[in-house]
């Protein structure tokens, strides 16, 4: 999990913040496909690839995940189980927001669409097994969920679930050595931003 407040860069500063950008490592097995995006059309091609055959197989095994044959995903849309074959199908390609959103509603997920830089993509979009395009709906992942404090990185606020009221655990050692957590609480301060990161803690 990542919170970021940065501030506009100032525009003097345009030149070294360019050349201060930090250096992106990505696995060897990536490399040949990196460097044949050299070409504008190659780019243009591989993100529209990755993007419809992403969305494709990730509609298809969600709602296999939850269940559902292709009619009742169409009954809940308000649409047809046609249509929704055609939104599981790699060479159909014409998502819009909208429908997308609708999709989302449904499967009670979050929808993200944000612009990145092509290695954050590649990373993003490279392992393809099926297990990395399942989501879990907002009730299920809610058992999961712990909370920090910015001000105060020992500080750990467990939500658990309750079906009177929201109920907090609060625990104020070290994240790692928190009995029911396997994550290290990482922040690091700037001048111009801050960020807190998530990561599995060495136990």
């Amino acid at each position: 999990m990542t919170h970021i407040t940065q501030s506009t860069p100032q525009m003097e500063d345009a030149s070294s913040y360019q050349t201060e950008m930090p250096t992106v490592c990505l696995s060897k097995s990536m490399e040949k496909s990196f460097l044949a995006l050299k070409s504008p059309r190659a780019r243009e091609a591989y993100v529209d690839a990755e993007l419809v055959n992403g969305l494709a197989h990730q509609i298809r095994i969600i709602r296999q995940e939850r269940g559902w044959t292709q009619r009742q995903l169409g009954e809940k849309l308000g649409t047809t189980q046609t249509t929704v074959s055609r939104l599981e199908d790699p060479s159909y390609g014409r998502y819009s927001i909208r429908s997308l959103l609708a999709l989302g509603k449904v499967f009670d997920v979050a929808l993200h669409v944000r612009y990145l830089p092509f290695s954050k993509f590649m990373s993003n979009t490279w392992n393809t097994n099926p297990e990395n395009f399942k989501v879990p709906t907002y009730e299920e992942e809610l058992a999961s969920i712990q909370f920090y404090s910015e001000d105060d990185p020992s500080y750990v606020a467990t939500l658990l679930p309750s079906q009177t009221t929201d109920i907090y655990e609060v625990n104020n050692r070290v994240l790692k050595d928190y009995d029911t957590c396997n994550y290290t609480l990482v922040i690091t301060p700037d001048t111009r931003e801050f960020e807190a990161d998530l990561i599995p803690a060495a136990i």
